[in-house]
């Protein structure tokens, strides 16, 4: 290669560590540009970690030619319009999850992905676990026999909630409340939910939905800070229930909170197979096996990754950034990303949100 693959980030808020560390950590690209639109952070970023340019404006960055790459860590609802303006201007896209709020959106940046030749990759990164590759190659397999059920979720408790505000560590603080607004396209479906869907549909090898049913609830807030009582909007579901069928009769029942009267966090994918089933072990990487024996027979094991052929777990961009060099298919591509929408868009109309 002649050179190296420039990076840029737009969007410095909590996801954006992950895809600036990777840039900076592979051998092939170089974080070439930050953007927020607070400058001053923009700048603290850029200083920190000797970035050769920033910006404030989105729209100047994409006109700067000497970015290949750019990574979208937006807010939800700027997902589409900023990855299609990027797309167009000629750049590889790698867009946070979700892909965006909706599926028509979704197509929308599809077209503009096909229209471009260039790449677009959705940082769908819960995927790439290690018990997560071992599901999958369990799947694939066979191992399971028949999976007819799988049971999905991430729930938080009382306390959990994201707060309105995040403090940054150069001392200034930022509002991030559109996690719990309706008109930001926040949402705990989209935010939590979004992750444990892709990757259990990533597993079974994107089924053909039938059909869903959901409910969704607001009851409860995050704490404010005092004086701050009436600035902030909290309208977006804090917990979705649902249950999504597929043709041929597999189902998925799933369960999201960004806070609810539960204990503790429980991070849940339970696979139910004819031959094994399979636990996720929290947020370890280790899964629990349960394997049927004659009549009510079954015996267990633990799962290690190092058992199992899988790779360390790898931040997207570095899958995205292969396939760039090597002009194959991104890890996460779009139409998969799409059909996570979908979900989301029948679970959504359920609720009538």
């Amino acid at each position: 290669m002649e050179r190296k693959l420039k990076a840029a980030v737009i969007g410095l808020g909590t996801i954006c560590w992950g895809h600036i560390n990777a840039y900076r950590d592979n051998e092939n690209t170089d974080l070439y540009a930050v953007c927020d639109i607070d400058g001053e952070w923009a700048k603290y970023v850029q200083n920190k970690y000797n970035v050769p340019k920033t910006y404030s404006d989105y729209h100047e960055l994409l006109r700067d030619p000497e970015i290949d790459i750019v990574s979208i860590c937006l807010p939800n609802k700027w997902h589409a319009p900023v990855t299609i303006e990027a797309l167009d201007a000629g750049k590889h896209v790698l867009c946070e999850k979700p892909m965006a709020p909706t599926a028509a959106d979704g197509r929308r940046m599809r077209d503009a992905e096909l229209r471009s030749g260039k790449k677009l990759m959705i940082s769908h990164n819960q995927r790439f676990g290690e018990d997560i590759q071992i599901m999958k190659k369990l799947y694939d397999e066979g191992a399971f026999g028949e999976v007819y059920h799988v049971r999905i979720g991430w729930r938080r408790a009382l306390g959990q909630m994201q707060s309105p505000y995040s403090k940054r560590e150069n001392g200034t603080q930022y509002n991030r409340n559109w996690f719990h607004e309706k008109s930001s396209d926040g949402g705990v479906l989209r935010d939590l939910g979004s992750h444990l869907i892709d990757l259990t549909m990533h597993i079974l090898g994107f089924p053909k939905m039938e059909s869903a049913y959901a409910s969704a609830y607001r009851k409860f807030k995050p704490e404010i800070p005092a004086g701050d009582e009436g600035k902030f909007v909290f309208d977006s579901e804090d917990l979705i229930t649902g249950m999504v069928k597929f043709e041929g009769g597999l189902s998925i029942q799933m369960e999201f909170s960004f806070g609810s009267t539960v204990s503790e966090e429980k991070l849940i994918t339970n696979i139910y197979g004819t031959k094994m089933g399979a636990e996720r072990l929290g947020f370890t990487k280790q899964l629990n096996l349960i394997r049927v024996g004659d009549g009510d027979n079954f015996t267990t094991e633990i799962a290690k990754p190092e058992d199992y052929e899988v790779e360390p777990f790898k931040h997207p961009a570095h899958g995205f950034i292969d396939a760039i060099l090597n002009d194959t298919e991104v890890p996460v591509p779009s139409d998969q990303g799409i059909k996570v929408l979908e979900i989301l868009d029948a679970l959504y109309a359920e609720c009538g949100i």
